[in-house]
């Protein structure tokens, strides 16, 4: 008692003294956690280096705190981060199956999943591929799911009853596929990079995001959207348009210095590499819009997701009613 009469006398001198109150001084931890893979993990670093973080941080009395852990999924469940970033096909499944409500108020990256087959194939669609092995890595990841709706909307396929699936971790994949023990592979920059300009392997599409938008009226799909839990999200508002704040800006960086930053930033994830490699990239980081220019949602972008949920749902890939604009929040 008599400890906690003097910590307060103390406080109230220095509230005097200095005017500020030192019990309310401390600022809040907010933990981010970002997948250890591409531009967005590149992008995290460079925000680091550069002081993004801490200076929109500093403006609401905010400390965040990034780790990049090898399952960020597993760490956003256990409650250990704040802060990740999922597909809407994912938050939609946990909401329905499991009664646990996160909430996207972000975008950042677009659907940069690319479907390639090896470079001497004739393959021009999924459908010149049925009966064949298709590398994936894994059900429950976004890249087989969102294929598995684009797949069958748009050639009648079903990956589970037409292709002889092989699954195997995200990095096995491209190499798997230029050996040949796979005749089409789910994948994406920079772990395709150099069998790709071997022309061991190559694109049929680019990536979902630019490809599907061809057929979806322009919509823009995306792998990873900013998002909380709704209960830390009602109080921490603030802190969401911060974080968007703070992304917008790293983002539009990487696109105004790309080669620059990608030299100095791909060797995290590329070893030995090499100029010719930073160019193809950044032609393929301009061409594909790997991260979305604009992280904030509007009505229209959520009403396209909305739409393909749909299409996942009429499939089964999504639980019947389980579609809800619950998991999205504008924030402006």
């Amino acid at each position: 008692m008599k400890k906690t009469i003097s910590l307060l006398a103390l406080c109230m001198v220095l509230m005097c003294i200095f005017g500020v109150n030192p019990l309310l001084d401390e600022k809040r931890v907010v933990k981010i956690a970002q997948f250890p893979i591409g531009p967005a993990f590149w992008n995290c670093k460079y925000m680091i280096d550069k002081g993004i973080y801490k200076k929109w941080g500093d403006k609401i009395g905010v400390e965040y705190e990034i780790s990049f852990p090898g399952d960020d999924f597993a760490a956003f469940m256990g409650r250990s981060v704040d802060v990740a970033s999922f597909a809407p096909l994912e938050l939609t499944r946990l909401l329905a199956d499991e009664g646990k409500h996160a909430v996207i108020f972000g975008k950042y990256i677009t659907n940069t999943i690319g479907w390639y087959v090896r470079g001497d194939s004739p393959a021009k669609s999924p459908a010149d591929l049925k009966g064949k092995k298709l590398g994936i890595p894994g059900w429950d990841t976004a890249a087989a799911q969102v294929g598995e709706v684009i797949m069958k909307e748009l050639w009648g396929i079903n990956i589970k009853k037409d292709f002889k699936i092989h699954v195997a971790p995200w990095p096995a994949l491209p190499p798997l596929l230029a050996k040949g023990e796979v005749d089409m592979c789910l994948s994406l920059m920079p772990l395709t990079l150099k069998p790709w300009m071997a022309g061991k392997i190559r694109p049929i599409w680019t990536t979902v995001a630019t490809e599907y938008a061809k057929h979806a009226k322009g919509y823009v799909s995306g792998v990873q959207f900013f998002c909380m839990w709704k209960d830390y999200l009602d109080k921490n508002e603030d802190v969401a348009r911060n974080l968007l704040g703070a992304y917008q800006e790293g983002i539009y960086n990487t696109y105004a210095g790309t080669e620059e930053w990608l030299r100095k930033y791909m060797p995290l994830s590329v070893k030995d590499l090499t100029e010719e490699q930073v160019k193809f990239t950044t032609r393929h980081y301009f061409e594909t819009g790997f991260l979305y220019y604009d992280t904030y949602l509007d009505e229209k972008f959520i009403d396209q997701e909305i739409e393909f949920l749909k299409k996942a749902e009429g499939l089964g890939i999504l639980p019947k009613g389980s579609v809800t604009r619950k998991i999205f929040r504008i924030l402006k």
